[in-house]
């Protein structure tokens, strides 16, 4: 009876061992869980915060060619009116010169 009873010991002593072992791996990959947790977390928020100044910040093609297309009507409007004012400038000119050719 002191064989079995101590074969009992044993196998219970070494099934304390193996559990307290396990017990100690699980609650440190928890840890580790709940570390590895908030760094994803973090890394997500810093992600979505970078999209969003991404997409305050920097240009669509679309937009440039829409700002382009404005900026170019602008400067032709711009020439447009140039050239209305030298070919007035331009008339009054001549028209003076007619003017003061005929008097003479």
């Amino acid at each position: 009876m002191g064989g079995v009873l101590g074969l009992f010991l044993a196998i219970f002593g070494v099934w304390k061992y193996i559990d307290a072992k396990l017990t100690q791996v699980r609650e440190h990959s928890s840890a580790q869980s709940a570390a590895a947790m908030a760094v994803a977390s973090a890394a997500e928020r810093d992600l979505a915060a970078h999209r969003t100044h991404v997409a305050e910040t920097y240009a669509t093609k679309q937009g440039m060619h829409e700002q382009t297309s404005q900026i170019m009507a602008a400067i032709n409007g711009i020439g447009l009116r140039i050239d209305g004012l030298y070919d007035l400038f331009g008339h009054t000119t001549r028209k003076k010169t007619t003017k003061s050719d005929d008097d003479t």
